[in-house]
């Protein structure tokens, strides 16, 4: 009784499935209502269908299954987890699959797998749990049934899923190639206001969250035979040096000679500007959406140069004096790691 009653809670998700499939995903915000929708459906099915299976393997219908305890339960178990994924696969595509998926992988969902294909498991085990329904199929022939279901729902599971995995893995392959190419359009526009190309890639390697952009500039910053004397004269200009913070952090170079005081002046500069509220448009673009890389001189400076000549000490105090005078929505993370650097080394 028990197993006809969650069995008909399944079927009756598996109607809701087949009315949701149909309707088309919107978009906006009743995009989450309806990610929401299927989410509650397919935590329904898997509920009421582990119901059914319990029930029926509590009354020893499925103890024709191969092994023993565990092995014999952990097989079931597979064949129910693999009919609510091909259930919810089949209900989640509408439109169906790329072109580059297998013909018969197309041909299921184009032809509203969705009705029939959950049917070859749920139809053997109403069967199953109701073996009056039909008295002349016999046992041996039902039993045939239900392999033939679950290793079809396996099959089609795991297809699907290394399908799904060499679509990512050449599409991942074809983005890291553009993006070594061409940064896209979102990252070129916000370092326009750079005009020194040194500075330009400088900021693609400390900021881009792309890893081919990020190695692709650290090749051409590096790659110059003047990029010792290129990186020096951005870390000693008026603007931009800051780019050279996060660079120094992330990445194992050989420092020119002269770095050292020349980070120390920017250090300088860098607390007097914040004192003066510098108005270069790239300084406020940084100040706004990267805090000028302070946190990332931090871990420069104890990343490279805590035994280092000059004595870095007095340059931060200056910037730390003048990160109090500013404006209390900017720099409060900056503040603290200033003042944590500072503490460490008195």
């Amino acid at each position: 009784m028990f197993a006809n009653i969650a069995l008909l809670l399944t079927f009756a998700v598996y109607v809701a499935l087949i009315s949701f499939s149909k309707i088309k995903p919107p978009g906006g915000d009743y995009a989450v209502g309806y990610a929401w929708s299927f989410l509650f459906l397919g935590l329904a099915l898997f509920v009421t269908s582990l119901l059914a299976t319990i029930a029926i393997g509590w009354n020893n219908g499925f103890a024709w299954a191969p092994g023993q305890g565990i092995g014999q339960k952990l097989l079931i178990g597979t064949g129910w987890l693999t009919f609510c994924a091909a259930t919810l696969a089949c209900a989640s595509y509408r439109g169906g699959l790329p072109d580059e998926f297998p013909f018969w992988m197309r041909w299921i969902f184009q032809n509203n797998g969705i009705i029939w294909w959950p049917l070859l498991t749920l139809v053997p085990v109403l069967l199953l749990a109701n073996p009056n329904l039909a008295p002349a199929l016999s046992p041996a022939k039902l039993q045939l049934f239900m392999k033939i279901a679950f290793s079809l729902n396996l099959v089609f599971c795991l297809a699907l899923f290394w399908m799904y995995k060499r679509v990512q893995a050449r599409q991942l392959a074809e983005r890291i190639e553009v993006d070594d190419q061409y940064p896209d359009w979102d990252e070129r526009n916000r370092v326009a206001c750079i005009a020194d190309s040194t500075a330009q890639e400088l900021w693609f390697a400390g900021h881009s969250e792309k890893t081919g952009v990020r190695r692709n500039a650290f090749v051409k910053v590096t790659s110059g035979a003047e990029w010792h004397a290129d990186l020096t004269r951005v870390l000693s200009a008026e603007q931009d040096y800051w780019e050279v913070y996060p660079f120094a952090a992330l990445y194992s170079i050989d420092f020119p000679a002269g770095f050292e005081e020349a980070l120390e002046q920017s250090i300088r500069r860098l607390a007097g500007q914040i004192q003066e509220k510098n108005t270069g448009q790239s300084f406020q673009i940084s100040k706004e959406k990267d805090g000028l890389n302070i946190c990332k001189l931090v871990e420069a400076l104890d990343k490279w140069f805590f035994d280092a000549q000059p004595d870095f000490r007095p340059a931060m105090r200056e910037l730390r004096a003048a990160l109090a005078e500013a404006s209390p929505e900017f720099f409060q993370k900056e503040r603290e790691a200033v003042e944590a650097w500072l503490q460490a080394h008195p």
